[in-house]
């Protein structure tokens, strides 16, 4: 009869054993340094990253665009000239307005 208790103890601490061994490994699957949650992150940080990369290469693509327009675009040299430089040409009226003083 005494055996079948030590038996019994046994079986249920290598039985506890075994769910605490079980336990920490899924803890350390999950949240551990290279676990599910962290894997989960990374990949967020990546889409963010694709997204951004994306939004960039856009925006760089319009200003090639407006390099290429810039130096070549005889129309689009004489808007920013106009507009940021103040120039008028030949065949344009100007008329100077005095300031309120």
């Amino acid at each position: 009869m005494k055996e079948k208790q030590v038996g019994a103890k046994r079986s249920s601490v290598v039985l506890w054993i075994f769910g605490a061994v079980v336990c920490s490994f899924m803890l350390s699957f999950f949240l551990g340094q290279g676990g599910m949650l962290r894997l989960r992150e990374l990949n967020a940080q990546s889409d963010r990253m694709l997204i951004e990369n994306y939004n960039l290469a856009m925006k760089n693509r319009d200003l090639v665009t407006e390099i290429h327009n810039l130096k070549s675009d005889p129309a689009t040299i004489e808007k920013i000239a106009r507009e940021e430089l103040h120039y008028v040409s030949p065949h344009d009226l100007v008329l100077l307005v005095p300031d309120g003083k």
